[in-house]
């Protein structure tokens, strides 16, 4: 059959039978509920490390897959992606067995750390036989391991969204947001990197784990504004003290937990049944404020068991029948995270910045917090300077344009080496150049995305905490961009461009590359969604 062409690897991991393969079928209960503005409800379930076979790998969640597909209280499961490791299971040929066990599309992410554009072309591939119509776009955190002979890529998750919609246009796409920031600079920069995903085709948007209300409902009144029609949904965990513990030990980039939050898990423990109960209540709580709220849904991750996972459902509905509205629902929140002195628990940092606009539906936020400082008079000028540099040569009236196309466009081996020294020679002091062949910096303010340990050109990750990189050993480079665009009043341009990534060319010249046509376009984004100042 003609849809078996790229079949034989996925055959091989999710044991799925030729005969069922192209018939796919599997009720998009998902999509259904969101069309419809119903309350969608997913529950994650981690794929494996691929240190055995899949099926085998697998079994354990036979029962809960097949549960979850019963109950009509969930929209659908959700396979992760690297989640474990840097070597789990194909995520695609996970969702397909998962697929087959519960009878409806899950949700499959799909994360671009340590891959390329061939990757997600065999992936789509993949999910089209399959008959697989959900996709969750995430660029992915840090490998576990350097690759030593080779620059790791990470393949971001605007490039991933625009990538999907463009190869399968039918496929429902969806992006996540890092919402939970408090400091100006990394918050409006996930809302920038929020839009360029929803104008490059994104169909809805999963917000990152946390437990700041009023961050939540700020998210809220960003997407409505800036996103009118966009399902909104939140990503839900209650941590017990071991995860709390891995969270605040960074196992979980980007995420926030006070130490109010620690010491309440902690108090919580001393319970006979060792907090259960308690952390399953919050849970519960978080999903009916959320849906009072508005939110479009909610993906609930820490589910293992088929008996958890319905007694948290049980006790969501329950709660729903006695909290009626925000008011009523704000008082058992403020139950739920009451310390033994009597004391509420802080759920975000103190000074933490906030919209001052999108705080005032919930009580008692923090202050909005320090504004960003501005971008120094050194970093305006080298903006300026580059700039110029690039309009004198670069751009194709430059009075310099001609020459330079002179001695690109007759591939001289002798020039083309001079031209990439001399490149190294200049941009490398400058901006931190790594040679990658295919320059962005006049879309990026002439701050150089290869100087991001992800290589982001698109925005952030979500990994940043307190304007600080995932890796801990400098402050995000977006962080840059958005004070330079801030100060020429123009934030808008940091959501209005698809930057492609780098397409093989590194250690080649840009220069030549550019004036020989060689270089990905970089695209302007459908202009749909209103302003925002910042």
């Amino acid at each position: 059959m003609a849809c078996l062409r790229h079949s034989r690897i996925v055959l091989e991991l999710s044991g799925t039978q030729p005969a069922s393969l192209c018939a796919g079928g599997w009720v998009n209960r998902f999509r259904q509920r969101l069309t419809a503005q119903q309350f969608a409800v997913n529950v994650e379930l981690v794929t494996p490390r691929a240190d055995r076979p899949l099926a085998e790998a697998l079994e354990p969640f036979h029962e809960f897959a097949t549960a979850m597909g019963r109950d009509e209280r969930i929209a659908a499961v959700a396979v992760t992606d690297r989640v474990k490791s840097d070597g789990d299971h194909d995520p695609v040929a996970t969702a397909a067995w998962v697929a087959q066990r519960c009878g409806l599309q899950p949700l499959v992410h799909w994360a671009g750390k340590d891959r390329t554009p061939d990757d997600l072309e065999r992936s789509l591939e993949a999910l089209a036989i399959l008959g697989l119509e959900n996709v969750l776009a995430i660029t992915g955190d840090r490998v576990e391991r350097d690759r030593g002979d080779r620059q790791v890529e990470y393949l971001d998750a605007v490039n991933v969204v625009a990538q999907a919609k463009h190869d399968q246009a039918g496929l429902h796409v969806g992006a996540v947001v890092s919402s939970f920031k408090y400091r100006e600079e990394e918050l409006f920069n996930q809302y920038f990197k929020m839009a360029k995903k929803v104008r490059a085709g994104a169909d809805f948007i999963i917000a990152q784990i946390g437990l700041d209300f009023a961050k939540h409902r700020e998210l809220l009144d960003v997407a409505r504004l800036r996103l009118p029609g966009v399902p909104i949904l939140a990503a839900l965990l209650s941590p017990s003290p071991r995860t709390a513990s891995w969270i605040r030990t960074g196992g979980a980039p980007g995420v926030s937990l006070t130490d109010d939050l620690l010491r309440l898990i902690g108090e919580e423990s001393e319970a006979p049944d060792g907090g259960r109960a308690a952390r399953r209540r919050r849970l519960a709580l978080q999903m009916v404020g959320l849906e009072l709220a508005g939110y479009a849904g909610v993906q609930l991750t820490g589910l293992h068991t088929v008996s958890g996972a319905r007694a948290l459902l049980d006790t969501a509905d329950e709660l729903r029948a006695t909290l009626p509205n925000l008011s009523s629902w704000q008082e058992a929140w403020d139950a739920s995270l009451r310390l033994k002195d009597g004391g509420l628990a802080a759920t975000a940092p103190a000074g933490g910045y906030y919209l001052a606009d999108a705080r005032a539906p919930l009580s008692a936020p923090p202050a909005q917090g320090e504004p960003a400082a501005k971008a120094g008079f050194g970093s305006q000028a080298k903006f300026h300077f580059l700039d110029a540099i690039d309009r004198a040569i670069f751009q194709d009236r430059g009075p310099a344009a001609g020459v330079m196309r002179l001695l690109s466009v007759g591939h001289i081996p002798v020039l083309d080496r001079g031209l990439l020294r001399l490149e190294q020679a200049t941009k490398e002091p400058l901006v931190g150049c790594r040679t990658c062949g295919f320059c962005r910096l006049p879309y990026t303010q002439y701050v150089c995305p290869e100087t991001c340990p992800k290589g982001l050109a698109n925005g952030p990750c979500g990994g940043t905490n307190d304007n600080r990189c995932e890796f801990g050993d400098r402050e995000c480079i977006h962080n840059q961009r958005y004070r330079l665009s801030k100060a020429r009043g123009n934030t808008a341009e940091l959501e209005a461009l698809l930057i492609p990534p780098v397409p093989g060319t590194r250690g080649t010249c840009s220069w030549t590359n550019h004036f020989r046509g060689e270089d990905p376009h970089v695209i302007p984004l459908p202009e749909r969604l209103p302003a925002v100042a910042s």
